[in-house]
């Protein structure tokens, strides 16, 4: 994961989202990139810096970016339904703790 050289594209994690970005600087700790711009449909002109810390994955060069974008929006939205479920499964068991506590003490 570490050998990253100009016009690799990466996979990265911004917060909760994913995005793709091109590579344009390498260095020791972080990569000088133009990310992609969903609404846009391109790479933006302007440098972002990512850490390496956040690159999920390096993509081959000659894939598509609109479709590898649209896969990842595909995955974080079943991620976001999964983590509501877990949400939604912890606030029931918290409830039925409390519940179970109240028995015991009453």
């Amino acid at each position: 994961m570490g050998d990253y050289r100009p016009g690799d594209l990466i996979v990265y994690r911004k917060g909760d989202r994913l995005n793709v970005a091109r590579v344009d600087l390498v260095r020791r700790d972080n990569l000088s990139s133009f990310p992609w711009h969903p609404s846009r449909r391109r790479f933006l002109r302007g440098r972002q810096v990512i850490e390496r810390t956040r690159v999920e994955h390096k993509l081959p060069r000659r894939i598509a970016v609109r479709s590898i974008i649209e896969r990842l929006r595909t995955l974080e939205c079943e991620h976001q339904q999964r983590r509501r479920s877990a949400d939604e499964w912890l606030k029931q068991r918290i409830s039925s703790i409390a519940t179970e506590l109240e028995k015991e003490d009453a």
